[in-house]
């Protein structure tokens, strides 16, 4: 459950409000705090979370006994991208933001059962960060009639799987270093 306001658009998408969102990040940090756990580490899997989060953490505050640390800086995301740009050649527009080359590749390295190839279509292939900026402000739909902003075309789960090692190695370096 997250906040996806900007994915209304599309039938069967569920979001929550930002509030909604923040009072759950406290209840169930501390929950975990009160059953002993001494070191939380939260960790948003979709982008619309990632600024939520971390104003969900400011308003909680310390939390006694815990090192509590999130991944909330939406350029992580980016650096994923740019593995993409620099080892495969994968232009930044086409390994977008959702549903484009990287999120699709690394599907196919986890699940790709799940992926139907001849139904990937590109979507919106412009700058990302003003794709960023106008999907936040004005929804999905607003930038692309299919939801996807990127293209998917050259996806593969070779791909998809040194994107999951960016991934961890970004993760780890928040962890460590927080």
């Amino acid at each position: 459950m997250g906040c996806s306001a900007h994915h209304l658009d599309f039938a069967g998408t569920l979001s929550i409000q930002d509030e909604t969102f923040h009072a759950i990040v406290a209840d169930l940090v501390r929950s975990l705090a009160r059953g002993g756990f001494r070191r939380i580490v939260l960790l948003p899997s979709h982008g619309g979370n990632f600024a939520p989060l971390a104003v969900a953490l400011e308003k909680l505050g310390p939390v006694e006994g815990v090192r509590l640390m999130g991944l909330t800086d939406l350029t992580a995301l980016m650096r994923i991208a740019a593995v993409g740009e620099r080892e495969h050649g994968v232009p930044l527009g086409e390994g977008g933001l959702h549903a484009g080359e990287w999120e699709t590749s690394m599907m196919l390295s986890v699940h790709p059962e799940l992926v139907n190839m001849s139904q990937a279509e590109a979507g919106f292939t412009g700058e990302l960060q003003e794709a960023l900026e106008r999907l936040l402000a004005d929804g999905t739909k607003a930038l692309s009639e299919n939801g996807a902003i990127g293209d998917p075309a050259s996806a593969s789960a070779e791909h998809g799987r040194r994107y999951w090692e960016v991934a961890l190695e970004t993760a780890m370096a928040r962890i460590e270093g927080g």
